[in-house]
């Protein structure tokens, strides 16, 4: 077992225990039936373990796929090992057409077997003709599982418009200036265009093609603001690194072009650009706990818990600007949810393979009516 909190690992036997475990829990009719095929979409369990009986040995300690089964495999084991009530009814969300609902029903068995793995006791409550949480913990504590899927074609162009402006400075920062690093902060105040990436990339080649190093903005009171900074050589830093926390920005970046003898990054650019309208996945995120508030009964403490893995931040220095200050926003009228967990799952390095982490972010309601204690 791993020692860092959210990471499970097994060997790779252990893995493959698993996968045979979930090919029997699907069953060959099921298999048969959603195998891939042109032209249609693949489901995501039948993909994964296609993929794995497709990896050669010496490949799969390093299949995330076979990591995907695991995880999944694991917790519904422990679930069973615990006698969680109503499991049976989210094994069989698994085998739905329905990519959504099978996402959801992942997550709501990777939350459930995180309580019963540190000693809580779960109930999955059944579908009812009214609206009700998920999940009651130990009698006493409510929660609502929520999964986020999709990005949509508005965001997408967005962070392809900000790539762009990242190609583009890269080529405006040849060899032949000297200066060593260009600092950029850009915000636009309506949804970015092309011709707003072209006027500030063409005013960032003007500033660095001046001699001295320099200090200006480029404005446009209604579409964008763009201040820049140009640093002489040898001033720039000696490491990169990104900054942490909330942000305004929805992508900082930072690189460097060159090194020189003295260690110093040469031809360096810091990029944190942003919009000041809200990214539809932050905007989706916010609408999933505002809807949770009603599933809640009011007599205990609750929590929606939301996973993100899908839409959050790519590894590039994407961010998701302003969900917590639009979280907090929504939970001041919302005293029935006592906290928000974002949930986000993903692969990291461990030894010679990889590893399934789990990472939750808690967002605790300051006006929550019923607070979970020790928060």
């Amino acid at each position: 077992m791993s020692s860092q909190p959210g990471v499970r690992t097994y060997t790779t036997e252990d893995y493959i225990a698993q996968a045979n475990e979930l090919t029997d829990l699907m069953g060959a009719d099921w298999l048969a039936a959603h195998s891939a095929r042109p032209h249609r979409d693949t489901h995501a369990i039948a993909l994964w373990l296609e993929q794995y009986r497709n990896t050669p040995p010496e490949g799969l300690s390093r299949s995330q796929q076979l990591l995907q089964i695991g995880e999944l495999m694991f917790n519904i084991q422990a679930l069973r090992d615990a006698g969680t009530q109503n499991l049976e009814t989210r094994i069989d969300d698994l085998r739905l057409d329905d990519p959504d609902r099978v996402s959801s029903a992942i997550h709501e068995i990777r939350v459930a077997a995180e309580y019963v793995q540190s000693g809580r006791r779960v109930l999955f409550i059944p579908e009812a003709s009214v609206q009700t949480p998920d999940l009651l913990i130990d009698d006493c504590l409510e929660v609502e599982c929520k999964h986020k899927s999709r990005a949509s074609q508005q965001d997408k162009n967005r962070f392809e418009l900000y790539r762009i402006l990242s190609r583009k400075l890269r080529a405006a920062f040849p060899e032949r200036v000297t200066h060593s690093a260009l600092l950029l902060d850009a915000i636009f105040h309506i949804e970015p265009r092309r011709e707003f990436i072209d006027r500030i990339v063409a005013t960032a080649r003007e500033g660095l093609g001046r001699p001295q190093p320099s200090q200006f903005s480029e404005t446009s009171d209604s579409l964008f603001t763009a201040n820049f900074r140009i640093l002489p050589a040898g001033s720039g830093p000696t490491a990169l690194a990104l900054p942490r926390g909330d942000t305004e920005f929805d992508l900082r970046s930072t690189e460097a072009i060159a090194v020189d003898q003295n260690g110093t990054l040469g031809r360096f650019i810091n990029l944190n650009v942003g919009c000041e309208v809200r990214q539809d996945r932050v905007k989706s995120i916010i609408r999933s706990i505002k809807s949770a508030a009603s599933q809640f009964s009011g007599r205990y403490p609750a929590i929606v818990s939301v996973d993100i893995s899908a839409i959050t931040a790519s590894g590039r220095g994407e961010s998701l600007a302003y969900l917590h200050e639009g979280i907090l926003a929504a939970l001041n009228s919302r005293t029935t949810i006592s906290r928000v967990e974002l949930s986000t799952t993903h692969f990291i390095e461990e030894g010679e393979g990889q590893a399934y982490c789990t990472s939750i972010e808690v967002i605790d309601n300051p006006k929550a009516r019923l607070p979970i204690g020790g928060s």
